[in-house]
């Protein structure tokens, strides 16, 4: 018999043709800390396969759709987990019971070609040669409540001394989260709030951002691990 499938974990959907991406999207996954289920771990041979794959989306925390050239209607076992999947999330009324799920589109694959129910929802595209997950849905599946994740492990020396934090200590760049949206919010390109007297035809307006404090209080960090990842993430 199969191993019961645990709650809080990760079902990642794929067809056969994409067996390679997705081993290598499982394997971000599990490096941030997610329990994610494998099919070829969990049913064996004599197991109602249908019926375990379907106990396996209904039990999980989140649905992560990996979406290649085959697209998802044309493969009989993705078509039938995304269906339970959809079905957990437009089925109840409360928001908190609603399943999350996440269409992860390879390069190849055609946004027009997914059924019109998850067009809906808002997907990403990776690249499996990408050393990252996408920045988007690992933000959002730490968000999840009812994934079990374990906590981020640092490398290296988890101090500066007396030297700035740079782009690549984001993940140790605590306390000022605050700070780093005010002054997003300071910048950008944005022609309805240029003022009038900048209201010329073919002008550009563009916002200055000025960072001012004492030496040593933290405005390089501030800008290279706080500013420039979140505006690498497209938060601008």
């Amino acid at each position: 018999m199969a191993e019961p499938v645990q709650t809080g974990h990760i079902f990642l959907s794929y067809s056969r043709t994409d067996k390679s991406a997705a081993e290598v999207l499982r394997k971000r996954l599990i490096q941030a800390g997610f329990n994610v289920f494998r099919d070829e771990d969990a049913i064996r041979i004599g197991d109602n396969w249908l019926k375990s794959l379907q106990d396996a989306v209904q039990g999980c925390a989140a649905f992560v759709l990996l979406v290649g050239c085959d697209g998802v209607q044309q493969q009989r076992w993705v078509g039938a987990e995304v269906e339970v999947a959809l079905s957990r999330k437009l089925s109840p009324h409360d928001d908190r019971e609603r399943l999350p799920i996440f269409p992860v589109l390879l390069p190849e694959a055609a946004f027009d070609d997914l059924p019109v129910f998850l067009r809906q929802i808002q997907s990403l595209v990776w690249h499996p040669d990408s050393s990252e997950l996408p920045q988007g849905l690992l933000e959002a599946l730490q968000a999840n409540e009812s994934l079990q994740t374990a906590p981020p492990q640092l490398k290296g020396e988890p101090y500066r001394g007396l030297s700035y934090f740079r782009r690549e200590d984001a993940d140790r760049f605590f306390g000022r989260h605050e700070e780093v949206l005010q002054a997003l919010h300071g910048l950008g390109y944005a022609e309805d709030l240029a003022p009038e007297s900048f209201a010329q035809p073919h002008s550009r307006y563009y916002r200055w951002l000025q960072i001012h404090a004492a030496s040593g209080a933290g405005k390089s960090s501030l800008v290279r691990a706080g500013m420039l990842p979140k505006i690498e993430q497209g938060l601008l």
